[in-house]
């Protein structure tokens, strides 16, 4: 499993001319149109507004980890996406509404343990108000989670192991390595 992009949708409680120097602030530039960008190595982590969306209360973006090469490495953006979030979030209320994840895979073999087919070719899984959806478009597959109430966050904290856990899944392990399955049996 090869991941091409990593991406979260997200709003900030405020208009776009007052989330812009917070950008600034948080390391990002300003380079095309309404696309701001912060680079390490060989990856990037682009900002993009979602201009048609937007109203004077609040601003709505696209959050996107993108390397050179075409693969990413999850590893270096963790510390990226908290110093984004902390940044951002003690300036203005921000909610992250949506993760997407680019995968490049042809491991994969149906089912996708704890995945159900709700219509063909689309995997899904809820747990909690997390939903969880496994797809494919073209030559690659989209790998989304989402809140059941697309208006309220999910724990974008949680992005690694969720990537984690699907990367077992795609292998056809059913449980990952760190998780410990305590069975009792009460009688």
């Amino acid at each position: 499993m090869k991941l091409q992009s990593i991406a979260f949708k997200w709003h900030a409680d405020a208009p776009m001319e007052t989330v812009a120097p917070i950008l600034q602030l948080a390391g990002f530039t300003l380079g095309r149109q309404n696309i701001w960008s912060r680079s390490v190595g060989e990856h990037k982590l682009e900002i993009e507004a979602r201009v048609r969306m937007n109203s004077p209360d609040r601003s709505y973006f696209w959050i996107r980890w993108l390397s050179a090469r075409g693969i990413v490495d999850k590893g270096p953006m963790e510390r990226l996406i908290s110093d984004w979030f902390f940044t951002v979030n003690s300036h203005i209320p921000i909610t992250v509404n949506w993760l997407q994840v680019k995968v490049a895979t042809s491991d994969f073999k149906p089912p996708l343990f704890g995945f159900y087919e709700s219509v063909p070719n689309i995997w899904v899984k809820s747990e909690k108000q997390i939903r969880f959806s496994f797809y494919p478009i073209l030559d690659h597959y989209y790998f989304e989670v989402r809140n059941s109430d697309i208006r309220k966050s999910i724990p974008h904290n949680h992005f690694s192991l969720w990537i984690d856990e699907l990367k077992h899944n795609l292998l056809g392990h059913h449980r990952p390595d760190d998780q410990i399955c305590l069975d009792l049996n009460v009688g």
